[in-house]
């Protein structure tokens, strides 16, 4: 059977078209998307723990925004390739920006971009890791290469799993906030050289280099607010015992809690939270084992006048989080973990002095002053 057209059906089929044929023609060309590039499995874990991190340091820390403190600029060598990631991008992008794919839509905004990679290793040179003045078109970026030394117990403890990098990162751009935006106090001086010591005041150094260890572990505001005593006792003690012209366990001490511990506290307990359950396990990331092994009077002043106060801030100001001492708000007028917990606890002197002759009394005692007349025979 033949069928033939009738017009009825020519002018459908004509009505269909041209709608078509006119939306096809007035359509708008899309706007071009920009490029999107996809990660090795290396490089996905790095970001994604400086990701995690981000998160947890804003909850421990809520004056805090590492989203919007500084770019960054997170160099990664992987497969023998160095790229560059921008975190925290600026507006707008600098040119040759380009999205990473499993990062769109994250906390973190991170470009990849290789243009700036010669500006940036040329501020760092042949061995630097870090610098917080690197320019490129007129925005101040944080710069980061994840390179560690194998030959570095600090390295080693802190890349464990890879983690040195993130944890860096959290540190130093936690430093760009106090910079930024804490009060300035020019009594905080550093001196290593000439930081006090005799076999007492060794002593106590001692003691308190491991009881501020052992602080990283509490969880319970009982038994914090119990520490927050002995560690105020023993400091006031220390500053008692200080000989220096310049105050410099009030000085330095104090003032490093305040300034690094704080750092290192943001640091290590959001880590601990996200992907480094066992960062606790050395809250001296090494520098405990690298005093003992001490041979010269410089290693006991860099452990002890520098690096104590490290994990000591921390532990301190994590012990003031859990009994609620107002640190969000002392820490910026650069009142000291020290100062907190005094004002909040207002021990009287006979409180101090009997928790001064208990520890006195410890069997543990007698070690620490002998440890403490071992490294001070380094000293000429």
């Amino acid at each position: 059977m033949i069928f033939k057209k009738s017009p009825l059906c020519g002018r459908l089929l004509f009505s269909l078209l041209v709608p078509i044929i006119f939306i096809s023609c007035n359509e708008e060309d899309p706007e071009p998307e920009a490029p999107q590039l996809s990660l090795s499995a290396y490089t996905t874990s790095q970001l994604e723990k400086v990701n995690q991190m981000a998160i947890a340091t804003n909850s421990l820390w809520p004056e805090y925004d590492y989203m919007s403190t500084v770019p960054i600029y997170y160099l990664l060598e992987d497969n023998g390739n160095t790229h560059g990631y921008i975190i925290n991008p600026p507006n707008p992008m600098p040119d040759g920006s380009i999205t990473v794919n499993a990062f769109a839509g994250q906390t973190l905004e991170i470009v990849r971009n290789d243009s700036m990679l010669t500006g940036a290793l040329a501020v760092l040179g042949e061995f630097g890791r870090f610098d917080f003045s690197y320019f490129h078109e007129g925005v101040e970026y944080f710069i980061l290469f994840n390179r560690t030394r194998d030959d570095y117990f600090y390295d080693i403890y802190k890349n464990q799993d890879d983690n040195w990098g993130p944890l860096v990162l959290a540190h130093e751009v936690f430093h760009k906030y106090q910079h930024d935006h804490w009060t300035p106090n020019e009594q905080w001086i550093q001196d290593i050289e000439n930081y006090p010591f005799d076999n007492e005041l060794l002593a106590w150094h001692l003691y308190f280099y491991d009881l501020m260890a052992d602080v990283h572990h509490v969880e319970s505001d009982a038994e914090a607010n119990d520490y927050l005593k002995t560690y105020v006792a023993v400091m006031t003690h220390m500053q008692t015992l200080d000989f220096s012209d310049d105050e410099l366990v009030r000085r330095m001490g104090t003032y490093q809690e305040l300034n690094e511990g704080s750092a290192r506290y943001v640091e290590t307990f959001a880590a601990e939270q996200v992907f480094f359950p066992s960062i606790h396990e050395d809250p001296s990331h090494g520098w405990r084992g690298f005093l003992e092994a001490a041979t010269t009077e410089i290693e006991v002043r860099i452990a002890i006048a520098f690096r104590l106060w490290y994990h000591s801030g921390a532990g301190a100001t994590h012990l003031l989080s859990l009994v609620n001492a107002p640190i969000y708000s002392a820490y910026p007028q650069f009142i000291t973990p020290f100062e907190v917990a005094r004002d909040q606890l207002q021990l009287s002197d006979q409180e101090i002095n009997d928790i001064i002759a208990e520890i006195s009394s410890l069997s543990s005692w007698g070690d620490y002053q002998q440890q403490a007349a071992t490294y001070m025979q380094l000293f000429d």
